[in-house]
């Protein structure tokens, strides 16, 4: 399982309703209502916070310095592949491009997509990256724990550095469902472990 890397510091400043560089409002680059789209279809809204989505979301946004929401590293896309595999039908797909090419955001960034996500009225929030637990990342963690107590489902990778991943955010957050990697058996696993881990996927 590849990881994303959350860098930076606090979440202060930050405003809504979120503006890209242009000062274009993200909330009116989407048209339509995804959420009623979504309800009214009788699927679940999966809000994919990752490097962006080359073809495979319902909608996208950005909330990077980067001009626009398309996926430079291949990562989002690739979890995008995942979602509709497994999900078929069934979902649609909100992409918010929170991290670069290198697979690395500020914790300003997430913080931005999460609030996104759960103003768009995601039911599910996928967060493939993980990082150290710090003070910094108060108000991150505070905010997932909103979501997870408002009834979303928030998935998150544990890491792949073979460590407890008891010290990472956000799957050490509790409700956060975590995934680590596995080798082909499940017998060993490769990325990190501990208590939040809830599932093994061979990678």
């Amino acid at each position: 399982m590849t990881d994303s890397v959350l860098t930076g510091s606090s979440q202060e400043g930050i405003s809504f309703p979120l503006q890209d560089s242009h000062g274009h409002v993200f909330r009116e680059t989407d048209p339509f209502s995804l959420k009623e789209r979504a309800v009214s279809e009788g699927k679940k809204l999966v809000a994919l916070i990752d490097t962006g989505v080359n073809g495979l979301a319902d909608a996208s946004v950005n909330v990077t310095d980067a001009d626009s929401a398309y996926d430079d590293s291949g990562h989002g896309t690739w979890m995008a592949s995942l979602i509709r595999e497994y999900g078929g039908d069934s979902v649609l797909i909100l992409s918010v491009k929170a991290f670069d090419g290198n697979g690395r955001a500020a914790l300003t960034n997430v913080y931005a997509a999460v609030k996104y996500a759960m103003e768009a009225g995601a039911d599910i929030i996928s967060i493939s990256a993980s990082a150290d637990d710090s003070p910094n990342a108060a108000a991150l963690k505070q905010l997932i724990a909103q979501a997870v107590s408002e009834g979303i489902t928030v998935v998150a990778s544990a890491g792949n550095g073979g460590t407890d991943a008891s010290g990472k955010i956000p799957v050490n957050i509790d409700g956060v469902t975590g995934v680590s990697s596995c080798d082909e058996t499940a017998s060993h696993i490769t990325g990190n472990y501990g208590s939040p881990v809830d599932y093994l996927v061979p990678a």
